[in-house]
């Protein structure tokens, strides 16, 4: 799911990069009132909510976790067809085909 924002707002986050963000993140809820939405100055005269930026955090976290199953897919299917070339190395290793 894409968070609905504002092209220059999106722009300066992937800038900024995720590592940065969450570190300022603690900072930009300081400044944020339980209920109410405050604009955040992130510079360059781009300002969003904090809401904007959560939802920004979640993005990345869902596209980083999309991206770990099918690294441990990849590794599993890798691992089948090793032992699967194993298997086939030994069997004919002791039965060799001789005409």
């Amino acid at each position: 799911m894409k968070a609905k924002l504002d092209p220059k707002v999106r722009e300066k986050l992937d800038k900024e990069g995720s590592v940065a963000v969450r570190n300022k993140m603690p900072a930009i809820m300081a400044v944020t009132a339980l209920g109410k939405e405050t604009p955040v100055d992130l510079g360059d005269g781009v300002t969003c909510t904090s809401r904007d930026v959560q939802q920004w955090l979640e993005e990345l976290d869902a596209k980083e976790a999309t991206r770990a199953k099918i690294g441990l897919w990849a590794s599993v299917i890798a691992a089948v067809f090793a032992v699967f070339a194993t298997a086939v190395g030994i069997l004919a290793w002791q039965f060799p085909v001789t005409p």
